[in-house]
């Protein structure tokens, strides 16, 4: 990668070159907050499968209980994160 000064003007930068940071969906702030949770979430399912498989046969049914909330939690931010993405895209164009 090498650096280029940032062009001021639509009529400065060529289609073929990225577009100025100001533009990128990496720098867009929901953007990067909706993959955190979601990076999160399913951590906790990692953390929460591994305590089911491990708990003690009386705490086994809880145990199965907060691992399927943990699974709800990071389906619903992996959708918000995968909207995020999808209007960031549509913007783009």
């Amino acid at each position: 990668m090498f650096w280029q000064p940032y062009r001021t003007s639509a009529t400065d930068q060529a289609p073929s070159e990225p577009a100025p940071a100001a533009e990128s969906p990496w720098l867009d702030e929901e953007f990067i907050q909706r993959y955190a949770r979601w990076r999160e979430e399913s951590a906790a399912v990692r953390s929460a499968y591994e305590l089911w498989g491990s708990a003690e046969r009386r705490d086994r049914a809880l145990a199965w209980g907060a691992y399927q909330a943990a699974l709800d939690r990071e389906e619903e931010a992996a959708h918000a994160y995968r909207m995020c993405a999808e209007r960031i895209a549509d913007r783009r164009g």
